[in-house]
């Protein structure tokens, strides 16, 4: 499973690049790659969105439920933000099929399997979108590049209370599991 995580994170985060211009044609105008970014972003802002929606219907956990609360009301105004830089309308932004694809596996599971691998999710979704977010800080654009210095900032945050909300779940998974063979 990690693997396929891992894939994930790879793939989006050289979608990423290709459509923050590092790989852009000299064609390219600032504006395209501007948009481009900002797509990528929105796109980034919306699976992180959307996982903290299905554990706040999900998780078991008052404390994954409670960092679910936040990551949407924390995302929901990421997405305004984003969407106030648009050069030009685009259509509704969802996440990339790469992590559709792993957070469906998250159907499957349930109690505490559902809420460490949804903060495994949530950590990786974190570490790729610091990479980013670092990455557009330093653009050419200063309204963009303040955006995504303030969007480093929270990610980063979010990503330090995901890490230790898994590493505090993880040993109460493993105390209930002690217990449960221990009564056996």
């Amino acid at each position: 499973m990690r693997c396929i995580i891992r894939g994930a994170v790879i793939s989006l985060f050289l979608l990423a690049s290709m459509r923050s211009g590092v790989s852009a044609s000299p064609q390219s105008s600032q504006a395209e790659i501007l948009q481009d970014s900002l797509v990528t972003a929105m796109e980034m802002v919306a699976s992180e969105l959307e996982l903290a929606k299905m554990a706040q219907s999900y998780a078991s956990h008052s404390k994954v439920k409670a960092m679910a609360n936040s990551m949407i009301k924390d995302h929901q105004r990421d997405m305004k933000r984003l969407k106030e830089l648009l050069a030009a309308p685009v259509g509704e932004v969802g996440p990339p099929f790469e992590r559709l694809a792993a957070a469906d596996h998250l159907y499957e599971l349930s109690g505490s399997e559902f809420d460490l691998e949804f903060l495994n999710q949530t950590v990786a979704a974190y570490q790729a979108s610091v990479g980013f977010f670092d990455i557009q800080s330093r653009g050419r654009d200063d309204k963009f590049a303040k955006i995504a210095r303030d969007l480093k900032s929270q990610t980063m945050d979010h990503l330090f209370a995901a890490e230790a909300l898994r590493h505090t779940l993880a040993v109460v998974v493993l105390a209930e599991k002690d217990e449960a063979e221990g009564s056996r």
